[in-house]
């Protein structure tokens, strides 16, 4: 069986950007590369 060793990048559609980035941030600790605008997060 193979395992996942790296992810690189994932894209996920949300509702509400700024909660989605708290949670994916603070909580699961993945770094915020950077915003171009409110409604999008890298």
């Amino acid at each position: 069986m193979n395992a996942i060793s790296k992810l690189a990048q994932i894209a996920i559609t949300v509702s509400n950007v700024s909660v989605a980035l708290s949670f994916y941030r603070d909580i699961l600790g993945l770094n915020l590369l950077f915003s171009p605008s409110d409604n999008l997060a890298f």
